[in-house]
């Protein structure tokens, strides 16, 4: 990735704050979200390869380079409370601990409406900072480029990603200065390498939104 932003001499002698440092965290906020998004469904040419790019085979039928993933058997819906429940306890018990779910708001606005068979909220939020809010005794990540509620949308992951998922960074951004290129303005020329993908299948399971 990489971002070329400018701007003026004069600025830059003139302004009272770091503006480097300031145009940084601006770069990389901006290449934390194409990151995040590539890690999701990149399909790695030239970026990550995310878990959502690759084959689903069904839920107990594991095939390696295939994601094991279960229907919800509501189209664009997720109505059920024991399709989280089979997921659950699909995945093998040695990726349980730091396993976690991962969706986006707009999904999670579904899955906090579901009951157990008692007719307890699956959803355990937590009042206290810092401490996230778990679904069946799991730590849910709110994640904007998983699918949402449409029909055949693989809209919720749940896993060991430390196991599943290896993600790869030459180091941080670079950031190179340029004022001769463009006088009068100073060119700031960042960039950054990284790489993501699968490399343990078994730690990962994906619902799909669909009969």
């Amino acid at each position: 990735m990489f971002a070329r932003p400018r701007a003026s001499q004069k600025l830059l002698d003139d302004v009272s704050v770091d503006l480097e440092h300031w145009l940084v965290q601006k770069i990389a906020w901006q290449m934390g979200l194409m990151e995040t998004g590539a890690f999701v469904s990149g399909d790695g040419k030239g970026k990550p390869r995310g878990f959502l790019s690759y084959p689903i085979a069904v839920m107990g039928k594991p095939e390696w380079g295939k994601v094991e993933t279960l229907q919800s058997g509501s189209e664009g819906g997720l109505e059920d409370s024991d399709v989280l429940v089979d997921v659950f306890h699909s995945l093998k018990p040695e990726y349980l601990s730091g396993a976690c779910w991962v969706m986006a708001r707009s999904t999670l606005s579904q899955i906090r409406k579901l009951k157990d068979k008692d007719g307890q909220y699956l959803w355990m939020p937590h009042m206290s900072e810092g401490v996230a809010s778990t679904l069946l005794g799991y730590p849910v990540i709110i994640c904007d480029s998983m699918p949402g509620l449409i029909k055949d949308g693989l809209s919720v992951a749940f896993g060991n990603f430390n196991h599943a998922y290896q993600i790869v960074e030459r180091q941080d951004i670079q950031l190179l200065r340029d004022p001769y290129s463009a006088k009068p303005y100073v060119e700031f020329y960042a960039t950054k390498r990284v790489g993501g993908d699968v490399v343990n299948f078994d730690a990962l399971r994906l619902i799909q939104l669909s009969e």
